[in-house]
């Protein structure tokens, strides 16, 4: 099993609050599989909706802001500056 910490270096657009919901759907999940109540149904529906939007705006976010090396002048560098975030090497680079 992966560990939250490892997770959430691989996937940098999970935030806290993503896990949080995650977590909240998971024990909706377990309450709507005990009961089968059609308002707990419906909420859980909205709820599953919701949050999977919450997702990809957090993905298509998170893959903008590493488009950007595309329309950088220095695209090595930025783009080694981005590989360095990503395994927590992040320095400052005089420029």
């Amino acid at each position: 099993m992966i560990k939250a910490n490892k997770l959430s270096n691989h996937n940098s657009w999970i935030t806290s609050g993503i896990r949080t919901s995650c977590k909240h759907k998971r024990v909706l999940y377990i309450k709507l599989r005990n009961n089968n109540n059609p308002t707990l149904r419906k909420y859980f529906k909205d709820y599953c909706r919701t949050l999977s939007k919450v997702i990809k705006e957090a993905k298509r976010m998170e893959y903008d802001k590493k488009r950007h090396i595309l329309n950088s002048y220095k695209v090595m560098r930025t783009s080694w500056k981005l590989i360095n975030k990503e395994f927590g090497k992040d320095k400052k680079i005089m420029d």
